[in-house]
């Protein structure tokens, strides 16, 4: 099978006038080799080469796919620093605010929407996931995690399609000697490990010509002098740049050569992984899906599609709570594509909790009108006098889902499992071992983001492995 192989660059340096010649050498290499680079520029970039007249390459750009690395990338407050102040909602807002206007210039100076989002450094929130894809962006490219530690497989949370970077021209930037040969071998082994996938190497092309980043000559450890103040980054000596030049365009011209090498971009990764926006499912397979969650609150793959906690959840409050239950469950279930809870969930110390089946469906009947308005997972429930969280809800759908056609009796008692209130994605060391402090030259030193750790947290709700389109289409 063949590899599919994307390019992306991250293309950043606004301050360094030097940078646009590198940027066009990398953009006019790739055109000359028959590649679409994926071009995640910051729109601030994109607006600094119009005022200087580089119309040189924002054209050559439109031979290649753009994406968006925010609006001034490394410029404090960055996304995780401004997102650490706020909630969810208020979150999402703030992060539209100061992002939607990039997205904007971007796609009018290019002349493309675009086609994914990318990070700066380490900074991002769970919020700006949501509202990428409101603003019609579906991948997040160098994603600050993976499905169960997999580089070769994208997952899908918080609306999001996530995917990682796997490798770089970088590592090779100071290391001539035999820089070629071992670029070529480097990347041998790599399209082995990925074979029948996507591979994704990337690049920052301004360090084609400068000796350090832009950034941290002026943004390093949360410095935000006056734009007066902003200072170009050191240039390499011409021979090194010529040095590198010569082996990467050598490099990219046996690339091209290569079989079972697929050219790709984020917009056919997009293709490759699409969802139905909405869905139908019978009742045998929402029972199913429940069953699952007995053991483990956790994703589902059934039938060659991939589900959510939050999804699952939603389907069974539908089934369970939905018009007509419990007396007659119903034969076909929708399928929404629910985010997280937006606060914690209340977790108890103790690992059962005894109400009757008349209390419990009251609880699913207000969860299910919960996630009906809201498109969301609700932190919590009333169940008698007591509030319960998602997780306790979901085990006890699991248990319902064993015995389906059990009549209906609001009198008789039951003990639900209260132990755990979040999907096991949340406990594994992606989500336990989310930390900012001391991650990008650029945060402050003291910057720890526990609120946006914890926001992301909650959406580990929405996780699941992604899984080819021709898979989960019905």
């Amino acid at each position: 099978m063949a590899t599919k192989l994307i390019f992306s660059f991250d293309s950043e340096d606004y301050i360094t006038p030097e940078a646009a010649d590198a940027e066009l050498w990398w953009a006019e290499a790739m055109t000359r080799h028959g590649f679409t680079a994926c071009v995640c520029v910051v729109a601030e970039l994109a607006r600094a080469l119009h005022e200087r007249g580089r119309t040189d390459l924002l054209t050559a750009w439109q031979a290649h796919e753009i994406a968006y690395h925010t609006d001034f990338h490394s410029r404090p407050p960055t996304p995780a620093q401004y997102l650490d102040g706020y909630g969810w909602d208020d979150g999402i807002t703030e992060f539209l605010r100061r992002e939607a206007k990039g997205v904007h210039d971007l796609a009018a100076l290019t002349g493309q929407h675009p086609s994914a989002f990318c990070k700066p450094g380490n900074s991002w929130g769970p919020q700006a996931c949501v509202a990428m894809a409101r603003m019609g962006i579906p991948v997040f490219c160098d994603s600050p995690f993976l499905w169960d530690d997999d580089p070769t497989r994208p997952m899908w949370y918080a609306g999001q399609l996530l995917t990682s970077y796997h490798c770089h021209f970088d590592g090779y930037f100071d290391a001539p000697e035999g820089r070629l040969d071992r670029m070529k071998a480097d990347f041998e082994e790599r399209l082995a490990r990925h074979d029948g996938g996507y591979l994704v190497m990337y690049t920052h092309p301004c360090r084609l010509v400068t000796a350090d980043f832009w950034d941290a000559v002026n943004f390093s450890d949360g410095r935000n002098p006056p734009r007066a103040q902003w200072r170009p980054a050191p240039l390499r000596p011409p021979e090194e740049i010529e040095g590198m030049k010569r082996d990467f365009d050598a490099f990219l011209a046996w690339v091209a050569t290569l079989p079972g090498v697929e050219p790709a971009t984020w917009h056919s990764l997009s293709a490759d992984y699409r969802e139905h926006a909405a869905r139908i499912l019978p009742r045998a397979t929402v029972l199913e899906l429940l069953r699952r969650q007995h053991e483990a609150l956790d994703a589902v793959v059934l039938e060659g599609e991939s589900f959510s906690p939050a999804e699952i959840f939603g389907l069974g409050v539908s089934l369970f709570a939905g018009d007509g239950a419990p007396e007659r469950l119903p034969d076909m279930v929708p399928l929404r594509r629910l985010l997280g809870p937006k606060e914690a969930s209340l977790e108890r110390p103790d690992t059962g909790l005894e109400a009757t089946r008349g209390a419990l469906q009251a609880a699913l009947a207000q969860a299910y009108e919960f996630v009906r308005e809201r498109g969301r997972v609700p932190a919590s429930a009333l169940l008698g006098r007591a509030n319960v969280g998602p997780g306790s809800l979901l085990k006890a759908l699991a248990r319902l889902a064993r015995e389906p056609e059990a009549p209906y009796r609001p009198t008789d008692r039951l003990t639900l499992d209260t132990g755990v209130e979040l999907p096991r994605f949340a406990f594994t060391p992606p989500m336990t071992g989310l930390n900012f402090k001391g991650t990008w030259t650029v945060f402050p030193p003291a910057f720890e983001g526990k609120n946006v750790a914890r926001m992301a947290r909650y959406q580990a709700w929405t996780a699941k492995p992604a899984l080819p389109s021709a898979r989960g289409a019905h």
